[in-house]
């Protein structure tokens, strides 16, 4: 009896080994995307897929290769990680905020309580995180600032090289009018001091008109004949003397006038 005994209780042992080794066959998990690259301050999400076990009871958790290569199994109580359940198989974590040292290598793992606190672990996956890429608007904004300090720069070395060409032409302009009223100056003086120029008097020409002399003719037969113009005849002269002389032409007429009158006899 002892000996039946044995070899029943060796043959359901034998039957549960048999039994566990076809259920931990069927225990599988699948983990993507392969490999995600995501930038900081991102979100990194990756999905968890388990085969259709409902006969024993299992965990999922979720592990971060560390350093030195041992499973870190992560916190699902943390606000970095948000877990959800899509189905009865499917399920995803979501890394939040993400930063440089969330890179490395992640998986999922399911442990079985029904038959034996196994560890079944998924393909690995890895995150790698970058520097933020800039956003295009952000980009957009930054090339316009860039092409207002250029355009800025540009007004800037436009208004100088104005001013130093208006600075020249001012300068030029003074140069010339100071170099224009010192030769208008110097001529000046030439013409101050050069010597005067003695030319004619000037000379006044004044005509007078003596009228008409009439002379007498008496006494012609015991005088001889006084040389004189006769009655019918008119005498005009012309006196040319200096204008600061004037009374001089009054003089030659009085003169005139005595030679022409006849002499009157002179009683015996």
């Amino acid at each position: 009896m002892d000996n039946l005994h044995q070899a029943v209780l060796a043959g359901v042992c034998l039957l549960l080994l048999l039994c566990q080794s076809a259920l931990l066959t069927k225990l599988s998990a699948t983990f993507w995307p392969a490999q995600l690259n995501k930038s900081m301050e991102m979100t990194a999400t990756f999905t968890c897929n388990i085969s259709k076990v409902s006969d024993f009871n299992y965990s999922l958790n979720w592990y971060k290769l560390s350093d030195d290569g041992q499973p870190g199994r992560l916190d699902s109580r943390n606000k970095k990680y948000n877990i959800a359940q899509l189905n009865a198989q499917t399920f995803t974590m979501e890394i939040l905020n993400l930063e440089r040292n969330d890179s490395g290598t992640y998986f999922c793992g399911l442990i079985s309580f029904s038959i034996s606190a196994t560890l079944r672990e998924s393909n690995r996956a890895n995150l790698t995180v970058t520097e933020k890429a800039p956003e295009p608007r952000l980009q957009e904004e930054g090339k316009e600032k860039e092409e207002e300090k250029k355009n800025g720069y540009g007004e800037i070395i436009l208004a100088v090289i104005g001013g130093v060409v208006l600075f020249l032409v001012l300068l030029s302009l003074c140069y010339f009018l100071i170099n224009f009223n010192r030769k208008r100056q110097e001529e000046k003086l030439q013409d101050e001091n050069a010597p005067l120029e003695e030319g004619p008097p000037a000379v006044t020409v004044f005509t007078v008109d003596y009228g008409v002399l009439e002379f007498r003719a008496a006494d012609t037969a015991q005088r001889a004949p006084h040389k004189c113009f006769s009655s019918d005849q008119t005498e005009y002269a012309t006196v040319i003397f200096p204008q600061e002389k004037p009374l001089a032409a009054d003089r030659d007429k009085k003169t005139k006038k005595q030679r022409c009158r006849p002499d009157r006899p002179q009683p015996h």
